[in-house]
């Protein structure tokens, strides 16, 4: 077993699946997606999340090279080969291109940061889609550099071989083949379709297939349009073993629990365009894994995780402090955890176990900071808090779809405090604060201030009696 094996094995089976900071951030909702689109793509609606888990999955792969190598104007991943799919003359295919490109730029995803902070990372790398029409849900690829004399041995073996850049110096050949995704959204997937709830599986399924068909809209047809000229052809039949292999931790049933909720919840709010629910998809996927990872921490060190206290002020404050504390304690318990999993308890097992628990945690930090749940997904005195899109995705996957609203004080007591353990106002901080010290004036600015949030978002509703209620009904209203 090679090293890199080594470490795969000890992160997968500690969590149950890849979590690797290269794959932090959005990353798990895009290869979640993908993995369902590919599953559409080869057996239609009735294929996706399937219950019968003693074989693996097999679905098929879509790159969409051609449109993730057309933003690169330096002619090693885009050449003139590709420049002649445009019509016109050269003057008028630049143009085109760069009109698409500006188009596709409104529809990229925010990985930019991730791709290009690794030693690794290319030009088809940098871009991925936000999966906001079927057609542009994709799976992962890179761009592997070949020698010259190979590259050109390899054209005239095959000359449909998928190869780009044969004119410059540093040609390269095109592979599907997982860089950014690692495994976070493939046990995302085998979470859902193992849900014990056969009816709000059955819901579940309906509402992603709304979301991954093939569409109507401009932007899918784009995607279409684009996708007949990629380099790298569709993979027709893919039989995946690394779903296969990933294990739910039966240490963390909760968060599975919250994920498989959450996103039948989204995903069933059919007033909603199938854009916007997959935004929200995006947010509150990562979130539940990032959480996920705290709970199996958390068994395994047998000691309760401080509360995250979430502040929403502009400053300095005892919610910041507490807040931050929390955060710094993050690192040192998932390190604890990961030495005490591993097996056996060498000198050298243990230095393996401290770089994948470094490992883990940059997934986890970078993914909470990424998708909002953090101030920063990286430096000092971070602390928790929730961005208005990942706001937005835990309301809408908090209250289910029949219920006209809750009130302000009982979602802050029981949906924030008493289910995702999330302190906010004075009646939470009261009951998590072990040493019954809590500065009352700064949980109830907190609470004001979080209240003004929701309102700005269209998140609350206030009543002439004083009654504020966390609803989602003007948001779906505003869609109409």
């Amino acid at each position: 077993m090679t090293e890199k094996e080594t470490k795969d094995k000890l992160i997968n089976s500690f969590f149950g699946g890849g979590f690797h900071s290269q794959g932090q951030g959005f990353f798990p909702a895009l290869e979640l997606l993908s993995v369902i689109r590919g599953c559409w793509l080869k057996g239609g609606s009735d294929a996706l999340l399937p219950v019968d888990c003693n074989d693996p999955l097999d679905y098929v792969r879509t790159p969409h090279d051609f449109a993730r190598r057309l933003f690169d104007f330096s002619g090693r991943y885009f050449d003139e080969k590709d420049l002649e799919s445009f019509a016109g003359s050269d003057e008028e295919k630049q143009r085109t291109r760069r009109v698409v490109s500006e188009v596709l730029g409104a529809v990229r995803a925010p990985t930019n940061d991730v791709s290009r902070r690794r030693k690794s990372g290319d030009s088809i790398n940098i871009w991925f889609a936000l999966p906001l029409a079927g057609e542009l849900i994709h799976d992962d690829a890179v761009a592997r550099p070949l020698k010259p004399e190979k590259a050109k041995a390899q054209f005239e073996n095959d000359p449909n071989a998928p190869l780009i850049g044969m004119a410059s110096s540093q040609p390269q050949l095109l592979s599907l083949e997982r860089s950014s995704f690692r495994g976070a959204g493939l046990l995302a997937h085998k979470i859902l379709r193992t849900d014990p709830d056969e009816d709000r599986l059955r819901a579940t399924r309906e509402g992603l297939a709304t979301l991954v068909e093939d569409g109507r809209s401009p932007i899918g047809q784009l995607g279409a349009i684009l996708g007949r000229h990629d380099r790298l052809p569709p993979q027709k039949s893919f039989r995946d073993m690394n779903e296969h292999g990933t294990a739910p931790s039966s240490d963390a049933p909760k968060w599975q629990g919250f994920l498989r909720e959450g996103v039948h919840n989204i995903v069933t709010r059919s007033q909603l365009p199938e854009a916007r629910r997959a935004v929200l998809l995006m947010h509150w996927v990562p979130y539940c894994l990032a959480r996920y990872q705290l709970e199996v921490v958390d068994h395994s060190v047998s000691e309760a995780s401080p509360h995250h206290y979430l502040d929403f002020g502009t400053g300095p404050s005892t919610v910041r402090s507490r807040s931050q504390f929390t955060v710094d304690r993050i690192g040192p318990r998932i390190r604890a955890a990961m030495i005490t999993h591993a097996s056996p308890q060498t000198a050298d097992v243990e230095n393996l176990a401290l770089a994948q628990a470094d490992d883990a945690r940059k997934f986890l930090m970078g993914t909470l900071g990424r998708i909002g749940a953090l101030n920063s997904p990286f430096g000092t005195g971070r602390h928790f808090t929730l961005r208005p899109t990942m706001l937005e995705a835990l309301v809408f996957a908090s209250i289910p779809a029949h219920l006209p609203g809750v009130p302000l004080t009982e979602f802050c007591s029981r949906t924030l405090w008493r289910d995702y353990d999330l302190v906010v106002d004075r009646a939470s901080a009261a009951q998590a604060a072990a040493d019954g010290q809590i500065d009352l004036e700064s949980f109830h600015r907190n609470s004001s201030n979080f209240a003004s949030l929701l309102e700005a978002q269209g998140l609350l509703e206030r009543y002439s009696d004083s009654t504020s209620l966390v609803s989602t009904e003007m948001i779906i209203n505003r869609s109409y």
